[in-house]
């Protein structure tokens, strides 16, 4: 990406291989992978149409550097919104060092856990719907499927969920990112067991 490009950007992060920017201007982000895989990032620009619950890319800029949608109004990402150590507090009614984290978990509604699970399952059963169009035994899959990578976007209080970070997606060979899934579903799992059943009930 050249200079007088970066010279318009705001960088955000700054990774042993990726650099991410905000283009306020355009109102988009710019990420730059050093590992990036332009054919993924291509291939997910067709998945993205499937669901609306993944982060869009706008343009491929070279073969490094692609540019997405900024998301407006995100609060936290599932992890560490949805821990262990602040699903604690809220059980155990400690009302002392608030974050913002924790008083937005206050205001979460069962509905709201649902459409999480909705959205991580949907998300996942697109891929393998989308995998159906591939030839031979490739799948497309995320290696880094995690709730550390999930958008919790809190919008005029409603909160819904969007799924981030398009070049961990990729094309491969067989069944794979098995294990990052299903931990994530454990993990969310856990969550929704203490949610329901200690603090939903008990409100």
């Amino acid at each position: 990406m050249g200079k007088s490009y970066l010279m318009d950007l705001r960088q955000i992060h700054n990774g042993p291989d990726t650099k991410v920017f905000y283009d306020k201007v355009n109102n988009i982000i710019v990420k730059e992978n050093q590992n990036l895989k332009v054919d993924n990032i291509k291939r997910y620009m067709d998945f993205q149409q499937t669901t609306d619950s993944v982060v869009k890319v706008h343009e491929v800029i070279d073969d490094k550097t692609f540019s997405m949608e900024y998301v407006n109004d995100i609060q936290s990402m599932v992890h560490p919104f949805l821990s262990f150590h602040t699903l604690e507090k809220l059980a155990d009614h400690v009302s002392t060092d608030f974050t913002l984290d924790d008083h937005l978990l206050r205001k979460m509604k069962k509905n709201d856990l649902l459409e999480l699970i909705i959205t991580l399952n949907t998300v996942w059963t697109k891929a393998l719907e989308f995998s159906k169009t591939l030839d031979g035994e490739m799948m497309w899959t995320n290696g880094d499927f995690k709730l550390s990578n999930i958008a919790v976007i809190n919008k005029d209080n409603q909160l819904s969920y969007k799924v981030l970070d398009p070049d961990s997606w990729e094309l491969l060979p067989g069944y794979s990112s098995v294990e990052a899934y299903y931990q994530c579903q454990f993990q969310l799992a856990f969550m929704t067991q203490t949610l329901i059943n200690r603090i939903f009930y008990n409100g």
